[in-house]
């Protein structure tokens, strides 16, 4: 992969998107700083000790790690095609 930083002016980074299905996730936790916001993606099992205790967890199937600015760029997008599907 091209190292981003090295990119020409005005060239972006290619995106591959796997063909893989996606998967449903029960929630999503989101830390942040000043710095870079992480949103983690959870995914809800059922575990069991050696006893037979059954217990719910919760697992981190996925994360996106991001500057501020770029989160609220990804949010100005959802607005604005939200409006355009008049939603």
């Amino acid at each position: 992969m091209d190292d981003v930083n090295n990119l020409n002016d005005g060239q972006m980074p290619k995106i591959k998107f796997n063909d893989e299905p996606s998967k449903p996730v029960s929630g999503a936790v989101c830390v942040g700083s000043q710095d870079q916001i992480r949103v983690a993606f959870l995914e809800e099992k059922l575990a069991s000790d050696e006893f037979g205790n059954v217990e719910m967890i919760q697992e981190c199937v996925a994360q996106v790690v991001m500057t501020p600015q770029v989160a609220r760029n990804i949010i100005q997008v959802l607005e604005d095609n939200l409006a355009s599907n008049n939603f």
